[in-house]
């Protein structure tokens, strides 16, 4: 989690793409990072000036909260307002080319 809050680019990027491959590879370890506040931890790192390594903040915020009923709760909870956040930021992208689904990916 220090590493996705540091000011270097490159290890935010590294620390993100490990807790998404950790969650992916080993989802039996999830209440283990659910009970850390990790969800709350997560959110707050999407509050920050966006960047690409959001990306894989996103894939383990979804790990989190597949077939976890604990991980759910904690990505609803109204205190977070991470629906609110998620909404804005979609907004917020509209129209970028670089947030687009290319019609490649679209057609599967």
């Amino acid at each position: 989690m220090r590493g996705m809050q540091s000011d270097n680019e490159k290890l935010r990027t590294k620390s993100s793409f490990l807790l998404l491959n950790l969650l992916t590879v080993h989802p039996e370890h999830k209440d283990t990072v659910l009970s850390m506040g990790m969800v709350q931890q997560l959110v707050s790192v999407l509050r920050m000036p966006r960047s690409s390594f959001h990306e894989h903040v996103l894939g383990a915020l979804c790990c989190l909260v597949e077939e976890s009923p604990l991980g759910l709760r904690d990505c609803q909870s109204p205190t977070l307002g991470l629906e609110e956040m998620l909404n804005q930021r979609a907004e917020d992208l509209q129209g970028r080319e670089e947030c687009q689904i290319s019609p490649l990916v679209s057609s599967l």
